[in-house]
């Protein structure tokens, strides 16, 4: 593999670690040996995984000196450069701070193998450095050293309060291997909750790992590689979903005409957000469907304002987020390369923040800045670079949110009435249109949705269009309407799914599903992926609004005028894995305590 190639190899790889929920921020980094001359190919320091190009990877010598790269090579160079030079079968290297292996760090506890789960470590257990040193200092290359001249079988070690680093004689076995260690970490916290977890002798493990020494280690599991695919494990490329239940087959990529082919009027792409001329016009959706109204923004600053002020909203966001990049693009086509990319890493910012909760936005940000620095770095054309991508990403969404109503009517029986809280966008749309296609007749309820009433006006509306009797009730009678048998299903969107299986949604998403599991009624929300930065429902910022706003229905003050009562808004609320039937993503259902075998 040459220089080019293994810069590209390790971009890939560094999105999957991220995307894996392994790092988070610009923690971790990732390298790997040339096969001659000396040289590795190691990531920058400091710079987002989603800016990632193989252009700003960085070149450096066994010794740390940087030879290309117009970064500075990661602040971990001297422990990398250190371990090549200690470890003769190490040509590919990958630092993590997942979350349970970290967790044996900061006790300073070295993880056992267990049985097969300890294939790939090279010793009977992943020992630890001796003390916490500096991050990036040669005091830390140094106790490295130390621990493999102690332990110079392992290819695995912990940091001690610090990460894991694992190392092996290629990308693909050290990402496996990274993977692995989490997992067995994880095996082996969980153990240590219930009781006292039994591990196997060194001569067990050595007899293990002897058994399997001729053969592909089933535990870690390989991750497939293919250009623009990312990684994923064997059985997602043969077209299985680990944790999946039985669905429908996923159908081949449909083109832009079968994808829009019967949507309602508020759902076409070009009226949720279009780009004209310099300026991005957005839906009104705060005043639909009394007023097919739109509001058009000069830049890419006030498309960010519009998203803020709940101009669009559920999906919206992601579209209208696509032509503020595009609008981006188009203000500065004709100036400098230098400002071309200040203009384009600040739309990213401005824009992937317009809404705190809902990250789908900053990792669509992510990858049009990605493809923007790109062609700016190769002289293309910014605008109609950054223009195409961003259509490709809008029709994905498309594409995507059709596969998952198809595993969303999959759910539905003849006759169901279904009960929908806020406004799930196209993935309940494509449910009704598939469901409807299939001959099934259907009827829906629809919350209202409280202060802006999205399910009033916009998920009832859109319902209604596509021909399905459909009311709206309070958001205070669902609870009422299950225990008369009025509801069979309930169906809610969720602007984030945590690695644990909690459902961050619209608030009054809990209550309902509350609600559900005492009456006995499925719940499913239905979520493009996890998402991996989020482990638990810890980690995911809700969004307080202002809480005027809950005083007020539609610009209208519904309480009291006296000055001395307050409003109280948080936006979203956080329903437990438990009271979850199923997440329905692009891949199949799932059960929520197994969502993360989406990135298998």
């Amino acid at each position: 593999m040459n220089k080019e190639e293994l810069k590209a190899k390790i971009v890939e790889a560094a999105l999957f670690i991220q995307k894996s929920g392994l790092v988070t921020g610009t923690s971790g980094n990732i390298s790997a040996r040339l096969p001659e001359g000396g040289l590795a190919v190691i990531t920058p320091s400091g710079i987002p995984y989603e800016s990632y190009s193989p252009e700003i990877m960085c070149l450096v010598d066994l010794r740390g000196t940087p030879i290309e790269g117009r970064f500075a090579p990661s602040s971990e160079t001297p422990l990398h450069t250190l371990i090549y030079r200690r470890v003769e079968r190490a040509a590919a290297i990958v630092h993590t701070h997942s979350l349970y292996a970290t967790t044996f760090a900061v006790l300073g506890q070295p993880i056992p193998a267990l049985g097969v789960e300890g294939l790939g470590f090279g010793e009977a257990e992943i020992p630890v450095t001796a003390a916490y040193e500096t991050a990036g200092s040669e005091e830390l290359a140094a106790s490295v050293e130390a621990l493999l001249q102690e332990h110079p079988q392992t290819n695995a070690l912990l940091l001690r309060s610090h990460g894991l680093v694992v190392f092996a004689g290629d990308l693909d076995e050290a990402l496996s291997l990274a993977q692995g260690v989490e997992r067995t970490a994880r095996i082996y916290f969980q153990a240590r909750c219930i009781g006292k977890p039994e591990t196997l002798s060194p001569a067990a493990i050595a007899r293990t790992m002897a058994n399997y020494a001729n053969r592909k280690p089933v535990l870690p599991l390989a991750p497939a590689f293919g250009k623009n695919q990312g990684w994923a494990a064997p059985e997602a490329a043969a077209g299985a979903v680990a944790g999946a239940v039985a669905s429908p087959p996923p159908k081949p990529a449909p083109a832009a005409g079968e994808v829009y082919e019967g949507l309602p009027f508020l759902v076409r792409p070009e009226n949720v957000a279009r780009f004209e001329d310099g300026r991005v016009i957005i839906l009104d959706r705060r005043v639909y469907p009394f007023k097919r109204q739109f509001v058009t923004c000069a830049d890419y600053q006030e498309t960010a304002r519009a998203i803020k002020d709940m101009v669009t909203q559920s999906m919206g966001p992601y579209t209208a987020v696509a032509r503020g990049m595009t609008q981006a693009a188009y203000s500065v086509r004709d100036q400098k390369t230098r400002r071309q990319r200040e203009v384009m890493t600040d739309a990213a910012l401005v824009l992937g923040n317009a809404r705190p909760t809902n990250n789908t936005i900053r990792y669509l940000t992510g990858d049009l800045l990605k493809t923007a620095l790109r062609t700016i770095e190769e002289g293309g054309d910014l605008f109609r670079e950054t223009e195409k991508a961003a259509d490709r990403q809008v029709l994905d969404t498309y594409g995507s949110s059709q596969k998952i109503g198809a595993y969303g009517a999959a759910q539905l029986k003849d006759g169901d009435c279904v009960l929908n809280h806020c406004w799930a966008e196209l993935t309940i749309i494509y449910t009704f249109l598939t469901a409807l296609k299939e001959g099934k007749k259907l009827t829906a309820l629809c919350s209202e949705t409280r202060p802006f009433l999205q399910g009033a006006r916009l998920t009832a509306d859109a319902i209604s269009e596509l021909g399905v009797e459909t009311r709206v009730c309070c958001d205070n009678m669902p609870g009422f309407a299950m225990s008369r048998g009025m509801i069979n299903v309930f169906f809610s969107g969720a602007d984030r799914v945590t690695m644990s299986g909690h459902v961050v949604n619209k608030i009054g998403t809990f209550q309902a599903a509350l609600c559900a599991r005492y009456f006995h009624i499925p719940y499913y929300a239905f979520t493009t992926a996890p998402d991996p930065q989020a482990l638990t429902d810890k980690d995911v910022h809700i969004e307080d609004r202002d809480p005027e706003e809950s005083l007020q229905c539609l610009g209208v003050r519904t309480a009291s005028g006296n000055p001395g009562i307050k409003g109280y808004y948080p936006a979203f609320d956080v329903t437990p894995p438990e009271l979850v039937s199923g997440i329905i993503t692009q891949k199949g259902l799932f059960s929520p305590y197994d969502i993360a075998a989406f990135f298998r």
